[in-house]
């Protein structure tokens, strides 16, 4: 258990999604209350946190005693599960490098001011914030921190969810305290501007190491398919 809290900071690290900072300070210059971009954060960090403790509360007992490495490894049909889990993977590399070229075209805009009322900006703010906690299930990294999660003990459950949805949004969590410092806007100039530089490497990197792993897994299933082996066996 004492490697289970390192793991969820480096699943949250994985699930990391700056779309949620990029929200928040659009909604700041739309001139949306402080209260709201807090009530945003809390939303986003504490409800992905109680969602994922609730997964794995209820998926735990039944992932708990599953073998998953035997199963992983073990006949061609594990072989043809690697191939299709490939296949997905790839598809998402090839749609990251999509998403890449459309914001090349639109680097550097941030959401615009609208005509919504204040009060419905605020109201709209605390929805995208449920629709991302609802959304996160479909995070691979979130996926995974469902299943080491359902391992550990509550405090540690706890602790590790916390972990994982705060780093998972970091930029958001620093921009909040600032916020409810009162010092957020030069802060949120600081992080927008070296968002925007490190954005295209992170990227890029990010969209090579998926597309890596889709040609590992996919080389690793046809050699059993093909030849009768994996490549690595436990």
């Amino acid at each position: 258990m004492t490697s289970f809290l390192p793991a969820s900071a480096a699943a949250g690290l994985a699930g990391f999604d700056p779309a949620t900072f990029l929200i928040a300070l659009g909604a700041l210059g739309a001139g949306v209350r402080r209260r709201s971009v807090l009530t945003f954060t809390g939303i986003v960090v504490g409800g992905t946190a109680l969602w994922g403790l609730l997964l794995s509360g209820v998926l735990g007992p039944r992932i708990r005693d599953v073998h998953w490495l035997h199963l992983a490894r073990s006949g061609d049909l594990a072989a043809w599960i690697e191939l299709a889990l490939a296949a997905v993977i790839l598809a998402w590399g090839l749609l990251r490098l999509r998403k890449s070229h459309r914001r090349r075209r639109a680097r550097g805009q941030l959401p615009q001011e609208t005509s919504e009322t204040e009060g419905g900006m605020n109201r709209g703010l605390a929805v995208i914030g449920l629709g991302f906690v609802a959304v996160v299930v479909g995070d691979p990294a979130f996926d995974v921190q469902v299943v080491q999660a359902g391992h550990a003990p509550l405090a540690l459950n706890v602790a590790g969810w916390l972990i994982w949805a705060a780093l998972s949004q970091f930029p958001l969590v620093i921009l909040a305290a600032a916020v409810g410092l009162g010092r957020y806007r030069r802060l949120a100039e600081i992080m927008r501007a070296g968002w925007l530089r490190a954005a295209p490497t992170a990227s890029a990197l990010a969209t090579a190491l998926i597309l890596a792993a889709a040609l590992v897994l996919a080389v690793d299933a046809l050699d059993r398919l093909l030849f009768g082996h994996f490549l690595w066996n436990p």
